[in-house]
């Protein structure tokens, strides 16, 4: 996942929880604020208005000692009770009229849930259902008439405006927390995952060799610590690496040099020797041995000295990179090695070419197939050649079943002038050094997969499915540890 994803991943929760707290926050003070003003209109209405209208009857009917005629109170009851409905009908309320008994005046036909019934007075709102409606409600008792006057508010019309404000205020949330989130997003891209970036793309340009790295992060942060001490090490990796080009180049031409001008006498040694045995006359057979085991050790040193020739060669992979048939290369290999044990050969191919130079990838292979003949300690020799396809890389696996080697000698048998203990076979003991060389110049590695306590070796290397993207091959791997011939 990258990096990017990672922070958004991160801020949406964040920034959606604030959101979703925040909203319960607003709805929770709505409610409060809501019923905190309705309150105070209700005490309002029924302390001035209600209350008023009846006080105002009663005291015409006191005032003309009508009170106790029951057709006069009874008509000036009924006018009070369409005033307080005409007053109900303009301030958007709602008016219960309660006679003492607690039966229903107002509105006409209500019936009070008995299990529930209306206090007479109270000093503070409260909410309570009548007529399978919730309200807010607040009474006052009326004590000449033994009237209870309650005026309410729906709930439902609370709600309703509370989802109003909260409608709007959830619209301003998500409008904000989007600005947020962009705002967040887009500083946090520019200001940490762009230079991150950067340094990712020098780091992987640096490891390829592309070109020096020149990041150009300003500023005194973090980053920019680490950009600047990336620079340095990218300075010291590229004097490093030249110096050691140099040396090893050097070295390659010392080792061609030497190699080159020492077979020359060993030639001489060799014609030398024919010539006295030619010249002589009839030698004892012991002196016959001895001039035998001179032209051995001289062919054996110019088979050596060759190697080493190819050895210092091999720092250059020459040669042009053209379609390469994996498995008819292979298949020629072994035929030019044409061993003298039977060998059954087994490939498994499904990369069918690669574009790369004929030569190095035909030695490497050759190499391998004739180390493994050459060491092998029963009459017949199975070999299996299997070839995968990687990460732009073509995957060779190259088996055999004879003995195993040790996991001690899995790294000193690519050693140069390392010969397996206690085997010789007549190799140089340059092979396996000089194939592995090859790989690494193409920015491949070789490995060895073997326990040693069972039989069957497998060397693994890698190869460029195509050469020609190799703009930059990789510098020359510091030259192999000498060991000492066995």
């Amino acid at each position: 996942m990258r990096l990017r994803t990672k922070l958004l991943v991160v801020m949406l929760p964040v920034v959606l929880a604030g959101l979703t707290l925040q909203w319960l926050v607003s709805s929770y003070e709505q409610g409060r604020q809501w019923a905190g003003q309705h309150e105070e209109l209700l005490t309002h209405l029924l302390d001035n208005a209600a209350l008023r209208i009846v006080q105002d009857r009663h005291r015409v009917l006191e005032t003309y000692a009508l009170e106790n005629v029951p057709a006069y109170r009874e008509r000036y009851e009924t006018a009070a009770l369409a005033e307080l409905a005409e007053l109900a009908s303009r301030s958007g309320t709602e008016l219960f009229v309660l006679d003492g008994q607690g039966d229903v005046l107002l509105p006409a036909g209500l019936v009070l849930d008995e299990a529930s019934p209306l206090p007479e007075s109270s000093a503070a709102a409260f909410v309570q259902a009548i007529g399978g409606t919730s309200y807010l409600l607040a009474a006052r008792h009326f004590e000449p008439w033994d009237w209870t006057l309650v005026g309410g508010y729906p709930a439902d019309a609370r709600n309703l405006a509370i989802r109003r404000v909260n409608l709007a205020v959830t619209s301003t949330l998500l409008l904000t927390g989007f600005l947020m989130t962009v705002s967040l997003f887009v500083g946090l891209d520019r200001l940490v995952v762009r230079p991150i970036r950067l340094l990712e793309e020098n780091a992987r340009a640096l490891a390829r060799r592309r070109r020096p790295l020149d990041l150009q992060l300003a500023g005194k942060d973090e980053l920019s610590e680490l950009a600047a001490e990336m620079e340095a090490m990218a300075t010291a990796i590229a004097t490093h690496t030249a110096e050691l080009e140099r040396s090893n180049a050097e070295l390659d031409h010392f080792a061609a040099a030497v190699s080159h001008d020492l077979r020359a006498p060993l030639r001489a040694i060799v014609n030398i020797a024919g010539w006295l045995e030619a010249d002589a006359g009839p030698l004892p057979q012991a002196a016959l041995d001895h001039l035998d085991r001179l032209r051995d050790s001289a062919g054996r040193m110019d088979a050596m000295l060759l190697d080493l020739l190819r050895y210092a060669r091999a720092s250059q992979v020459a040669g042009k990179a053209d379609q390469c048939a994996v498995r008819e290369l292979i298949e020629a290999q072994l035929a030019l090695l044409a061993p003298a044990k039977p060998v059954t050969l087994e490939i498994d191919a499904p990369v069918a070419t690669l574009i790369t130079p004929e030569a190095p990838l035909a030695l490497v292979v050759r190499n391998l197939m004739d180390n493994a003949i050459k060491h092998h300690d029963r009459g017949a020799v199975q070999l299996k050649v299997d070839v995968c396809r990687g990460d732009r890389r073509a995957i060779f696996r190259v088996t055999d079943d004879g003995p195993g080697i040790s996991p001690a000698e899995h790294d000193r048998i690519f050693d140069i002038f390392r010969i397996r203990d206690g085997q010789s076979s007549g190799g140089s003991g340059i092979g396996l050094a000089l194939v592995r060389r090859i790989v690494q110049r193409l920015g491949g590695t070789m490995r060895v997969e073997s326990d040693g306590t069972t039989r069957g070796t497998t060397v693994v290397f890698d190869w460029p499915l195509d050469c020609t993207l190799l703009t930059n091959a990789p510098a020359a791997n510091p030259a192999p540890r000498l060991a000492a011939v066995a």
